[in-house]
């Protein structure tokens, strides 16, 4: 299949569940900060998540002294580039070049930490010392997800974060521009992802997209697929919406 057209198709699908966007209505002064929160804390934990997410997957193959699948290791190294991107790598190595190797020991450059200068500094909103039950299950739920034994499920998650990220953030950013007018302008971290004249989220959104095809044989296994990418795209809306409205939500 054409990765133009599996992409136009996930997204087709993403917005099924997600038109409204989430984050495009019922952004309030009375619950940005609470938002941006929970949000700073998932941008905070995912680099991680991902890079850890394939731990059993390689430790069963190890136990059982077998090579390790193409399969995870197309997954992998796709994953280890979001969280290197994530971390702040690529951005001063394709700056910079290979000397400013050293640099990446400077966490500031975390896109997270980016994220919360713009939240602190440029928005002058606090951060929360902890994150919410709802928050926690959901990055729990989503490192297993992240590192399913399924490879159809395993990519599905992989691609459908990325899908979401993509409208997230640009939701976001349009609703933070809305509420603080010439405050919310050029925050970087919102800049990186979807700003500018060439940012990160649409190559990552083709990127992960990509392994779609590597996985997919016949037409029982596209709908067994979409079935676990629409499962995706669901969980990712519940968490949304449920720190949005600070209600409970049994993630999905």
């Amino acid at each position: 299949m054409q990765k133009i057209a599996i992409q136009e198709l996930l997204e087709r699908e993403y917005l099924k569940v997600n038109t409204p966007h989430p984050f495009s209505e019922g952004i309030l002064l009375s619950n940005i900060e609470s938002i941006l929160g929970e949000y700073y804390f998932m941008s905070q934990y995912f680099p991680f998540i991902q890079s850890c997410a394939h731990t059993s997957i390689v430790k069963s193959c190890l136990v059982n002294r077998v090579p390790i699948p193409k399969n995870i290791e197309k997954t992998s190294v796709v994953g280890a580039f979001l969280s290197w991107d994530e971390l702040g790598g690529h951005h001063k190595i394709s700056k910079y070049g290979i000397s400013a190797l050293p640099s990446i020991l400077d966490s500031n450059g975390f896109h997270s930490n980016i994220l919360k200068k713009d939240i602190t500094e440029k928005l002058n909103l606090s951060l929360p010392d902890r994150f919410s039950e709802e928050t926690g299950e959901y990055l729990e739920r989503l490192l297993e997800r992240l590192g399913s034994n399924c490879i159809h499920e395993r990519i599905a998650n992989m691609v459908a974060f990325e899908i979401n990220a993509s409208y997230m953030i640009t939701a976001l950013y349009d609703s933070l521009k809305s509420l603080f007018k010439k405050e919310a302008q050029l925050l970087t971290y919102f800049e990186i992802h979807v700003g500018g004249d060439d940012p990160a989220e649409p190559y990552h959104m083709d990127m992960t997209s990509r392994l779609v095809d590597d996985s997919l044989n016949d037409l029982h296994s596209l709908n067994d697929f979409l079935d676990k990418f629409n499962s995706a795209c669901l969980f990712h809306s519940k968490w949304m919406r449920s720190i949005k409205s600070n209600l409970k939500n049994n993630v999905a």
